[in-house]
């Protein structure tokens, strides 16, 4: 889905006492290397050879989800946008996916 996730959260490193469930997640989100390109392809023009790295573990503790943010720069941003970033977002009760949400990410002044 596009969009942005708009709730507050804090930045929770390598997820802090959920390292184990974020290792099971990354290890199955990063197994295939082109899978978030292919995935952000389906809704921006992300170039084919762009890679999305992982960037941290964030946690909104009112609604009790962790999310993970992949990002991948534009490798010559000449527009607004710096690149794309992929939040999967987990119940950290049930430690299940609930959604994926994929927005540009504009340039910063």
């Amino acid at each position: 889905m596009v969009g942005r996730y708009e709730d507050f959260f804090l930045v929770s490193g390598e997820g802090d006492s959920f390292k184990q469930d974020v290792a099971r997640w990354r290890k199955e989100i990063e197994r295939d290397n082109k899978f978030l390109v292919r995935l952000a392809r389906k809704y921006f023009p992300v170039p084919e050879e762009s890679e999305f790295q992982f960037k941290f573990v964030g946690r909104d503790t009112v609604n009790h989800y962790l999310f993970l943010r992949y990002f991948a720069p534009l490798l010559d941003p000449k527009g607004t946008i710096a690149g794309w970033q992929i939040l999967f977002l987990f119940s950290e009760k049930d430690k299940t996916l609930k959604r994926i949400l994929i927005s540009e990410v504009p340039l910063e002044d």
